[in-house]
């Protein structure tokens, strides 16, 4: 069965993020996939300096938030990252860039991944086995993930797959040389992840994620699949 990946160009409006993330969702179908009482929302807050492309997008999320609540107004509705595995930035990167406010409208709130229990977990990976797991992770019905399409100095691209290194907060950096490995098995364990919105109004290209050059892109992704979109997001890339 083919997958289905919708991708909306950002219009030059009022309004013009918002209504291209709901247009997105819903060509992607999204309510087919989005379920229960409990849904994570994974943001990307790899930054703690108001660099554009480094972090997922407020409108973006905004975005988000509003279509979730809407139509999932008495579900339980978290969001968040984690610190990078050599610095501490979630915290002063949600102040910075207005998330903790977004979290505060929509009665959401903000989960920094880092300081939340966490339960040692068998992935039954190939290279990631008994892992440290936020418990909150397994108890959860739902996570949508929201990744900023960039480049990526390790991985060549970093978007919906990449975006699963920062559930587990205290294992990354001893794993960098297996990444390409890692990866797949951080997704192949986070099946509840069934739904995607990829951010890419503003992208990064050159040294990224977090020291190359901005670049406006006006573009929404959504999906189920996190493969395809994946695919689709390095195409528009102009990578194989």
């Amino acid at each position: 069965m083919k997958s289905k990946v919708a991708f909306v160009k950002v219009k030059h409006e009022k309004n013009g993020v918002k209504n291209a993330v709901k247009r997105a969702m819903k060509l992607a179908e999204w309510k087919k996939y989005v379920r229960g009482k409990k849904i994570f929302v994974k943001i990307n807050g790899i930054s703690d300096q108001l660099v554009p492309g480094q972090c997922t997008s407020p409108w973006v999320i905004d975005a988000v938030l509003a279509e979730l609540k809407k139509n999932f107004p008495k579900a339980d509705i978290k969001m968040g990252d984690a610190n990078l595995a050599a610095a501490e930035q979630l915290n002063r990167a949600a102040k910075l860039w207005g998330f903790y406010e977004i979290a505060e409208k929509y009665d959401v709130e903000f989960i920094n991944l880092s300081e939340q229990p966490l339960v040692k977990t068998d992935l039954k990976g190939k290279v990631l086995r008994e892992m440290e797991v936020p418990k909150i992770l397994l108890e959860v019905d739902t996570i949508v993930n929201l990744p900023v399409a960039k480049t990526h100095c390790l991985t060549t691209i970093t978007c919906c797959l990449k975006n699963h290194w920062g559930l587990l907060p205290r294992f990354r950096h001893q794993y960098h040389l297996v990444a390409n490995q890692a990866i797949p098995d951080v997704n192949n364990f986070f099946r509840k992840t069934t739904f995607n919105v990829v951010d890419a109004t503003i992208c990064m290209e050159g040294n990224g994620p977090r020291t190359g050059i901005p670049i406006i892109c006006d573009a929404i992704f959504a999906g189920h699949d996190r493969v395809a979109i994946d695919s689709a997001v390095a195409t528009f890339m102009g990578f194989d």
